[in-house]
């Protein structure tokens, strides 16, 4: 569904191009992360968990991308499956739903970071300190995003 928000355009064929470019992109951010996996986990004294943490999301970021650019492919050999998919991509009421539901799980996030900063102060500067910026990028990005919108729409 975020992919689909992301990639979205009037027409299904720049939704398409979109999307690839996207999921190239998730493909490289998984190679870049075996790399670092390859290279730096060994000689370092992280925990265990944070070395399979590594492995992991690199492999399952590749993994999604392959799935997704397969996916890509098919619909490109099948027109009839083309069709159907560019008459869900227009579709009103299922880009409604999916815009709210995008953001609800940011407001969500969000309320959830400012509790979970709270828990965690009286533990953990350095984890508190991140959800304070995690939370600083979070406004600003949202800032930017209306100014921005408010601009082309």
């Amino acid at each position: 569904m975020l992919i689909k928000l992301i990639s979205c355009a009037p027409d299904f064929e720049t939704t398409i191009k979109r999307r690839t470019r996207l999921l190239q992109g998730l493909a490289v951010l998984g190679v870049i992360g075996l790399v670092c996996y390859a290279t730096l986990v060994p000689n370092s004294s992280l925990p265990d968990f944070v070395q399979g943490l590594y492995a992991g999301v690199s492999c399952g970021l590749i993994i999604a991308s392959a799935i997704g650019l397969a996916r890509v492919a098919w619909l490109k050999k099948h027109p009839e499956a083309w069709k159907k998919a560019a008459i869900q991509n227009n579709d009103e009421r299922e880009w409604a739903v999916s815009s709210k539901a995008l953001q609800t799980a940011a407001l969500a996030t969000f309320f959830l970071s400012v509790a979970a900063m709270l828990i965690v102060a009286p533990f953990s500067l350095a984890a508190f300190w991140a959800l304070w910026g995690e939370m600083i990028c979070f406004a600003l990005i949202l800032l930017i995003a209306a100014q921005v919108y408010a601009r082309i729409l």
